[in-house]
């Protein structure tokens, strides 16, 4: 009798032993792999399902002042971690990831610890980072204002206008980058600049930017999205119909707008012609996707005169992002997310900034993370996304319309017998990982 209720013992604690192991491998393939987002003319599609997002700029996560000068305030990587899982699921936060922040401050050589942080972490926490390669202003990179001879070619060589000799060209760092990152499951899409722009006249030569360093980036990686980076309004060479004629390159997936100066505006229609509510027609027209990848309010934690209270930016971000999903837009992402927003008025959001719970909570069409109701209990209404009234069939686009409440099928012997194996299998798993430290040491006795 002891032979025998020693062998059923050890096959117990062999079979447990091995279900641990098996559910610890599926729950980190599951969370290994984010979905590459994709686009299927003007919707982008993320697991094959229509894809709309929110997010946040936070152009400072690359700062890590051991090995880079930084660029904005530095995050811990326990902070880093805090700030990604505060997002919804499956958000989208654009960074700078200039060379810069890749140079080793000490050495002087290729440093990749503080971009591998941000993917690292956006990684853990099953979220998407929009990484931007340069910058067309001085800040961060290089020191002075890209010009038009840089877009013609000066791209190639190295930009060091301050006088620093560690870098190498816009060409070469962006083909590090690309073959670095291409296979991180966090990376949502591509930006070749931030805000890009040439003198008046020169639509076709920065058009020329574009199909050329666009179709070296994907020679490197071609699953993933080329945004376009823009501002989108009346700036020389991307005005008016300079804007659609840079779209229309093959090389650029999705259209950018960023959102300044019409704070109370819910959808901007000016600068006629090169507004939000124009360039997201013209988006359609062409059959891209269009995202807001920038998006300004002043306001202030303070109460400091003449400026919105935080409540206030909260409420007029919920009426711009439901007004530009309703016209059409894909994404939207305010400008910017750091630890600690000064007193005074400032774009800046920090945690706990009632925009933050916007973010979480506003409702976007297809995605199985909208809330039943808004904060203040108004029901969501997720589902007309071209403003006319029209609804769309979110369950069907989930795949989850036979599934709802009601549509349950009725169960036979034989499902009902797998359902009590896979309880018991449940249970199993679940005292085993509560006493796994026990199990291994009785594992050992098997073979003992």
């Amino acid at each position: 009798m002891n032979v025998l209720w020693n062998f059923s013992r050890r096959l117990f604690v062999l079979l447990a032993a091995m279900m641990i192991a098996t559910s610890g491998l599926l729950v980190s393939n599951v969370s290994a792999q984010q979905p590459v987002i994709t686009r299927d003319g003007a919707q982008l599609k993320r697991d094959g399902k229509t894809y709309t997002f929110t997010g946040v700029n936070a152009y400072q996560l690359a700062t890590y002042w051991p090995v880079n000068e930084g660029c904005g305030g530095m995050l811990g990587d326990a902070e880093m971690d805090a700030f990604f899982a505060s997002l919804r699921p499956n958000s989208v936060v654009r960074f700078w990831a200039f060379q810069d922040q890749a140079i080793n401050k000490n050495t002087g050589q290729r440093d990749w610890t503080a971009i591998d942080r941000v993917f690292r972490s956006a990684e853990k926490n099953n979220q998407y980072v929009l990484p931007v390669i340069a910058n067309h202003y001085p800040e961060c990179d290089g020191g002075a204002l890209k010009t038009d001879t840089w877009y013609e070619g000066g791209y190639t060589t190295p930009f060091s206008p301050d006088g620093k000799t560690t870098r190498v060209s816009y060409q070469a760092y962006m083909q590090e980058l690309v073959g670095r990152y291409k296979d991180s499951s966090a990376l949502g899409m591509w930006s070749l600049i931030n805000e890009p722009e040439m003198s008046c006249g020169k639509t076709a030569q920065l058009r020329n930017f574009f199909d050329t360093v666009g179709a070296e980036l994907k020679s490197i990686d071609n699953r993933h999205l080329l945004e376009m980076g823009v501002i989108g309004g009346n700036q020389c060479s991307v005005g008016g119909s300079g804007y659609t004629t840079i779209l229309a390159s093959s090389q650029i997936d999705v259209a950018t707008y960023h959102d300044y100066h019409y704070e109370n505006v819910a959808l901007p229609t000016e600068p006629t012609g090169s507004s939000l509510a124009d360039r997201i027609r013209q988006a359609r027209a062409i059959g891209k996707p269009i995202i807001v990848g920038e998006a300004g309010i002043f306001a202030s934690k303070s109460g400091a005169a003449g400026c919105m209270s935080l409540e206030q930016r909260s409420g007029m971000f919920q009426q711009k992002i439901r007004a530009a999903i309703d016209a059409g837009a894909s994404g939207y992402l305010p400008w910017n997310w750091v630890q600690t927003a000064p007193a005074g008025c400032t774009h800046d959001i920090e945690p706990g900034d009632p925009t933050m719970q916007t973010l979480r909570t506003i409702g976007l069409p297809g995605d199985p993370n909208t809330p039943t109701n808004n904060d203040d209990g108004t029901p969501n209404n997720p589902n007309n996304t071209n403003g006319t009234g029209t609804s769309t069939d979110v369950a069907s686009q989930s795949g989850t319309s036979d599934k709802l409440p009601g549509a349950i099928p009725s169960t036979g012997p034989g499902e009902q017998i797998m359902a009590v194996v896979a309880i018991v299998s449940g249970v199993a798993i679940y005292f085993g990982t509560l006493y796994r430290h026990r199990l291994r040491e009785l594992a050992r006795e098997l073979f003992s």
